[in-house]
């Protein structure tokens, strides 16, 4: 619902730029300029490709901005929800447009370009949006909205709305410069300022919606799912979760308490720890229980093929895979101190994992049956952490100095990922100066200092699931909150 809102609000902030005097003068142009039928479709084709590139070089980097500043998160959704509905109410009273841009496209270009180069290039600075006039608050607030998605993906597709919509009616409108409907038209368009707020009424009834579809996406970006509890773990309808002495599965036919610890599920198997034993059974029936001496065992996955356990000692820690049919075990991944290998998430025959080393952090991918490696994600600025997978999907945790981030993308490198949650750090930062001296710094203002952690995660079809650790015991033992995949 909010990704079909927000192109309802990019389109209609597109087709109101028409209006500008870049709009009405790209009309002409374009129909006088051109000499002939191919001379005008190439000028069209340029003008409505360069404005596609013009939006979604826009909106793609604001989505990347949101990003960055830690955006997507229940507060940021709330804001971007209010920003639309004063957007709206200013739009359905025809309020003036501030803040105006009172820029035009550089003239000469019709002159000394050819005209197709032109009429691109007056594409991509219309596509921009706010290189020239703005003609609705539609606009300002589609921007607003993409950045406090946080989301790429979601940019992209606004801003090639935008540009779409910004492009349409001048390529509708030049085929009929010439005539006598086309003339009609424009004259309409120009003298019946009723028009544009007939625009202006529906980009109103556009923002109302996105921003009850925002209002819906911030009341569900994180909620309270389990109290003491973490290490959460997904299979299909199936959930469990670690207590301080046992596990918790919970079943379509009901709840089952197990003493233990590290639980796991994957397929139709359920694994778990009691000390030095790891413990499997199928879901449907906990009474089948195969146990496992492992010393040092501890992070389980589990799938109908494999067992993947972490093992630790003598300053090292291994991530071991072991095939239930044959017994046989290998070695996936080895660090020594002082890099650590984090909660392995597996599914089917890939395995997924963070490895944190002193000055970068990683997640790997590693296909059980061939053993093909992947490096999923890898940073020397963020701390990368506890990954999940399911389908295509991959979860996982970023964390910098400022604020902790539980991001959604593509099981893929180097792609774009969506902001589901946000917090601040948990580290304490330096004001930058020195009590009793000047406060001039160059140091930014330090921020809240959070007091949940991000740390393990699982994903399903319809949800992420994550555990928050308390900074201090007195705030209570860890929980985990659902957040809706949007």
């Amino acid at each position: 619902m909010l990704e079909l809102a927000v192109v309802a609000v990019a389109v209609t902030a597109g087709i109101a730029g028409t209006w500008s005097p870049c709009g009405f003068s790209l009309v002409d142009t374009i129909a006088r300029g051109a000499d002939g039928v191919r001379s005008r479709a190439s000028a069209l084709a340029a003008f409505a490709g360069g404005a596609a590139v013009g939006g979604v070089t826009t909106f793609a980097a604001l989505g990347a901005l949101g990003a960055l500043a830690g955006g997507g998160g229940a507060l940021a959704l709330a804001a971007a929800a209010a920003v639309a509905g004063a957007a709206a109410i200013a739009d359905a009273g025809g309020a003036r447009v501030v803040p105006q841009v009172r820029r035009q496209v550089p003239e000469p270009w019709r002159r000394v370009l050819r005209l197709p180069v032109a009429a691109g290039l007056y594409g991509i600075l219309l596509g921009l949006g706010f290189t020239t006039f703005v003609l609705t608050f539609a606009s300002w607030a589609l921007a607003a909205i993409v950045v406090a998605a946080a989301d790429v993906r979601l940019g992209v597709t606004a801003g090639l709305a935008f540009g779409v919509a910004r492009a349409l009616p001048v390529v509708v409108l030049v085929p009929l410069a010439h005539t006598d409907a086309g003339s009609r038209a424009t004259e309409l368009m120009a003298e019946r300022p009723g028009i544009l707020r007939g625009c202006r009424a529906v980009a109103a009834l556009s923002l109302a919606t996105c921003a009850v579809a925002l209002g819906a996406a911030s009341a569900s970006a994180a909620t309270p799912f389990a109290a003491d509890a973490r290490n959460p773990t997904v299979a299909g309808l199936l959930v469990a979760w670690q207590r301080a002495s046992d596990v918790v599965v919970v079943r379509p036919e009901g709840q089952v308490v197990l003493p233990g610890a590290d639980p796991a599920l994957g397929g139709s198997l359920f694994a778990w720890r009691r000390g030095e034993t790891v413990q499997i059974a199928p879901v449907a029936d906990f009474a089948a229980v195969t146990s496992l001496s492992l010393p040092g065992a501890d992070a389980l996955a589990v799938s109908d093929t494999w067992l993947v356990y972490r093992r630790r000692g003598r300053g090292r820690e291994e991530l071991v895979a072991r095939r239930h049919d044959t017994g046989a075990e290998r070695v996936v991944a080895t660090v020594t101190a002082p890099a650590q290998l984090g909660r392995p998430a597996l599914a089917g025959e890939v395995i997924v994992f963070h490895v944190a080393r002193p000055r970068t952090s990683s997640i790997l991918q590693v296909n059980l049956a061939t053993s093909r490696r992947r490096v999923l994600r890898t940073s020397r600025l963020y701390e990368l952490s506890n990954p999940s997978i399911v389908g295509g999907a991959l979860l996982y945790v970023r964390r910098s100095n400022t604020h902790q981030l539980l991001l959604i993308g593509p099981r893929r490198p180097n792609v774009p990922n969506r902001v589901l949650h946000t917090a601040p750090a948990t580290v304490r930062r330096d004001d930058g100066f020195q009590h009793g001296y000047s406060r001039r710094t160059r140091t930014p203002r330090a921020q809240p200092r959070g007091t949940l952690s991000f740390w393990t995660t699982a994903l399903s079809e319809q949800h992420a699931y994550l555990t928050l650790v308390p900074v201090e015991r007195r705030l209570g033992p860890p929980r985990i909150v659902r957040v809706t995949r949007r």
